[in-house]
């Protein structure tokens, strides 16, 4: 039998026609290639997942060196439920593995998201897991990361299949350009806001605001979004008119702190169980300081620390660090960062407009700039100051 011809994108690997100019997928266009007799070809799994190369759902052999299961990444090159081809892996962490997929009748790529090791059998983390899929799949947000399907394998592992988005985190953005523009700042935070406004309206809280969860799409010369990031840790509070959905992260009857502690609120780090907008807010707070500043206020030596100093000093404002820094802005951000949550925004919506009231200030040039404002207690800020700069703890107030 002569041998099949097909195109192959370089872009998600997949086959087409010969006579196809360009990929549907990507619209890149496409190099004539040669498929491998059929002898090259690896059947099925014992567990009926197909395996590149295979002759595929588009009726077209594959190429051998498409990229094949390993024992870090056991799904990829499988096709998962007669409709998505894991082409990939895009991430992987401690606790899980994001894949990148496509969905193979829409022809849209997706990422999947499963979990690994230990994790896939905790039910802690499945519960996170599920979680996570129930929050960010009810809300149709431009800035929250769509959730499409959910779904399980045949060794009970769960999975996410989401949005697949081509950005960085601001955890990437830093490691490059460190402090951030302020402009950008600005962008990121108004967005982020956007997305709590939805998400508070509905009774649930992020809990786990940080770099990391926090993807920017675009940018340079086009508009840049802001895609919000992991629900696992999400609960509901009570609104007014009661919580609008039931969460577990852990054993019944227990509360143990969820989060990452360089991000938590004070009253997170301290366990409080009537959380509010307010502790989201504060996370936002900590987002603006690192994207303004370059760098976390805290520096305690373990996490322990950490959370005893959160719940007791007060960050340096940022300008005192980046003298550029809008007066209003570093009023907003010290706002946000409240000790006492009484004194910080008392929603999302009222920072939103703060910032975006800074947005406008810059657009037409706004009041001078004003100085730092001096501390009450200039020797005691510069003890702690010196203290953070050394990753020691503060002398404790008598």
């Amino acid at each position: 039998m002569p041998p099949q011809h097909f195109i192959r994108c370089q872009a998600c690997g997949l086959p087409h026609p010969s006579d196809t100019e360009r990929c549907p997928v990507h619209g890149t266009a496409l190099t004539p290639s040669v498929a491998p007799p059929s002898s090259t070809r690896v059947p099925p799994t014992s567990r009926g997942e197909s395996v590149w190369p295979v002759d595929g759902p588009l009726g077209h052999d594959v190429d051998p060196d498409q990229p094949r299961p390993t024992k870090e990444a056991p799904l990829v090159g499988r096709l998962l439920h007669d409709r998505y081809r894991i082409l990939g892996v895009i991430a992987k962490g401690g606790m899980g593995m994001v894949y990148d997929a496509i969905h193979i009748g829409l022809r849209r790529r997706v990422a999947i998201k499963t979990l690994r090791g230990q994790y896939a059998q905790s039910k802690t983390a499945i519960a996170r897991f599920h979680n996570e899929a129930a929050v960010a799949g009810r809300f149709g947000h431009p800035n929250i990361v769509e959730v499409y399907d959910l779904g399980v394998l045949e060794d009970g592992t769960p999975y996410l299949v989401m949005e697949r988005l081509e950005g960085e985190t601001i955890t990437e953005r830093l490691a490059r350009e460190r402090p951030m523009p302020i402009p950008v700042v600005l962008d990121v935070a108004v967005q982020v806001l956007s997305a709590l406004i939805v998400t508070h309206a509905e009774g649930i809280l992020h809990r786990d605001l940080k770099p990391d969860n926090i993807c920017l799409v675009g940018g340079g010369r086009g508009p840049l979004t802001v895609k919000v990031l992991d629900f696992g840790v999400a609960e509901a509070f009570n609104t007014g008119s009661g919580p609008s959905i039931l969460v577990s992260t852990g054993a019944a009857g227990s509360h143990a702190v969820a989060g990452t502690p360089a991000f938590m609120a004070p009253e997170q780090a301290q366990g409080v169980r009537d959380l509010d907008a307010r502790a989201d807010l504060y996370s936002v707070g900590m987002l603006l300081y690192v994207m303004l500043t370059g760098q976390l206020p805290f520096k305690a030596p373990t996490p322990a620390a950490l959370l005893a100093e959160i719940q007791r000093v007060k960050p340096i404002r940022p300008r005192m660090l980046r003298p550029e820094v809008p007066h209003s802005l570093d009023v907003a951000t010290m706002r946000a960062l409240a000790l006492d949550r009484e004194e910080r925004f008392p929603s999302a919506a009222s920072m939103l407009d703060a910032l975006e009231q800074v947005q406008i200030e810059a657009a037409i040039g706004g009041p001078p700039p004003a100085e730092p404002t001096e501390p009450t207690d200039p020797d005691s800020e510069k003890v702690e100051y010196f203290y953070r700069k050394s990753v020691l703890p503060p002398p404790m107030e008598e």
